[in-house]
């Protein structure tokens, strides 16, 4: 959803992705947009909001700490909600008894605060002779765990009652009220009425009974409404989950193109097995050596490679149409080492880090690929190379007695048949990866984009790799943390935002042993949080009216994020 913002002589288009977010996020944006416009080296915070509603000349202002999706719709056609900010500009300037509040209210001691507010009348109240109970609210309550550490849970009991104050409304009318401030938490409530018999030389009695609410005129207001960390996380995954969902219906190739896909693998390979072998031979004193071969490996391999080549080099593709067009040469096409390391994880030829990153070393003793994470982004990696680690990862294992039974051929053989059946299950893969594979918008997409996002993931893995002893390659959960800070997101729920995405994106138990993220996954991840987190966004109106396909609003919300990342 994005609304169009007025902020004094400045219009902006703010694009709040679900609305999780509350309006004082929103006028944070807003003021962040004017200091941008009037005068970049300066700050300014908002102080006041409030929206016309739609098709109406009427405003209304929503508490600064209520969740935009509970007062803001997408706006109708020929309906535009107008949102106005107001801003507070230095530390002297006076606010009025109104912006005072909201200010209060936003970013004050009640920001993690709600109040809940009661009205209550009988609707016949001719009768004589009868006995008015007291009014009172009962309510039972329980404090969220993102403000226990602001608030004592000992001062706010969990059952308590309010009694409700009788206020003027005329003659012969009676009205009562009651209010409380809780800090945020849930809350559930009803109406009672007590009435207390005496009869002398008897304690008094006590009655409490529920009202029957249609004897009643009633209003009951949660100022701002609470809402818990843990619902705002349901509703990201609800979210998240509908974006996949709204994504596969898009694919350009469908199911059946992906099977015409792998059914034609034989005409896209370049190679017979004889003459991708004969390359490799012809190079074995470059990095093509291959070590420690088994008597008669080729001919034991020779007829499985040559059916199963194919598949194992649509694999290879795969990675490399992240990279190259379709005019460059088959054979020439090439993967960078951090593709490698993904596809060892992805396919579970490795059990977890450790022994990913000992394969690493083995294999690449010089540090040609592997020295820091500039190399391994590098395009480095043909297929006949490709090959020769898989080759080499058998080796490995059979080396470190991680099978001690078949032989090398059996091992190679046993991994290319595990590739292959992981390739053609798409249940192996979600729904960013599957387009990775087979939509070419997308693809051309992240072609275009390919320098900025490199650029990004090595400054993120620099910022959480100091030592350089530990330098592994990936970057964690801190990094993507860090990452999302610095795109200007406000929320209080970014460990359960990367939760979420990872949960979604790589749910799998077998990578539990890993400790971060590849290239590859990065890329994934940039596009989650692209379409979840709410994003700034300027746009003109002949734009915001425009139909936005699911595709393209992946493609513009990626591209302003990397933009605020950038910043």
């Amino acid at each position: 959803m994005k609304f169009k913002v007025q902020v004094e002589e400045f219009v902006f288009y703010i694009n709040v992705g679900q609305g999780l977010n509350d309006f004082a996020w929103f006028a944070l944006a807003a003021a962040k947009l004017y200091s941008n416009k009037k005068n970049p080296d300066s700050n300014y915070l908002p102080c006041y909001l409030q929206f016309r509603v739609p098709g109406t000349d009427m405003f209304l202002t929503p508490p600064p700490r209520a969740k935009i999706f509970d007062y803001l719709k997408e706006d109708e056609e020929g309906k535009e909600t107008l949102v106005q900010v107001e801003i507070r500009k230095g530390q002297g300037w006076i606010m009025t008894d109104q912006q005072e509040k909201w200010y209060d209210e936003a970013f004050g001691k009640m920001r993690n605060q709600f109040t809940a507010t009661f009205q209550l009348a009988p609707l016949n109240q001719k009768v004589v002779n009868r006995q008015e109970p007291t009014y009172l609210i009962q309510y039972e309550y329980k404090m969220f765990p993102e403000v226990m550490h602001e608030f004592d849970t000992k001062n706010y009991p969990s059952k308590d009652k309010i009694i409700m104050k009788e206020i003027k409304a005329g003659d012969n009318f009676k009205k009562y009220f009651a209010e409380i401030t809780l800090p945020l938490g849930q809350f559930t409530f009803q109406f009672y009425g007590q009435i207390i018999t005496e009869k002398e030389g008897q304690e008094p009695q006590q009655s409490i009974f529920p009202l029957d609410m249609k004897n009643f005129d009633h209003t009951a207001r949660l100022n701002p409404v609470p809402i818990s960390q843990q619902e705002i996380q349901k509703k990201i995954m609800e979210y998240a989950q509908q974006k996949e969902k709204d994504l596969q219906q898009q694919q350009i190739q469908k199911r059946e193109d992906s099977q015409k896909n792998k059914q034609s693998a034989a005409e896209e390979c370049p190679y017979k097995f004889e003459k991708l072998w004969t390359i490799i031979q012809k190079n074995a004193e470059g990095n093509l050596e291959l070590k420690d071969l088994e008597e008669n490996f080729y001919n034991k391999i020779a007829a499985y490679m040559d059916d199963k080549l194919p598949l194992l080099y649509e694999v290879f593709r795969q990675y490399a149409i992240l990279y190259n067009t379709d005019h460059a040469k088959k054979d020439e096409i090439s993967i960078s080492f951090q593709d490698v390391m993904h596809f060892l994880k992805f396919y579970g030829l490795v059990q977890d880090s450790q022994e990913l990153f000992s394969f690493v070393e083995t294999y690449d003793k010089q540090g040609t690929k592997s020295k820091d994470v500039r190399k391994s982004l590098e395009l480095s990696v043909k297929f006949q190379e490709f090959f020769v680690i898989i080759v080499e990862l058998a080796q490995f294992k059979k080396t470190n007695n991680l099978s001690e039974v078949e032989s090398q051929d059996q091992l190679v053989m046993k991994i290319v048949d595990k590739i292959i059946e992981i390739n053609s299950d798409e249940k192996e893969f979600n729904n960013f990866q599957q387009h990775m594979k087979y939509n070419e918008i997308l693809v051309n997409f992240i072609r275009e984009i390919q320098d900025q996002m490199q650029n990004i993931f090595i400054k993120r893995f620099s910022q959480g790799n100091d030592d350089n002893s530990d330098i592994k390659f990936h970057i964690r959960q801190e990094e993507i943390k860090q990452l999302i800070q610095d795109s200007g997101y406000k929320g209080d729920n970014l460990d359960g935002i990367i939760k979420t995405a990872y949960k979604e994106l790589f749910h799998d138990e077998k990578f539990n042993g890993f400790e971060g993220l590849f290239y590859y996954e990065f890329i994934q991840v940039m596009q989650w949080l692209a379409l979840v987190l709410i994003q700034n966004d300027e746009r003109s109106q002949q734009e915001e009216a425009e139909e936005v396909t699911t595709l393209d609003q992946l493609q513009e919300q990626l591209r302003y994020f990397i933009q605020c990342i950038e910043k």
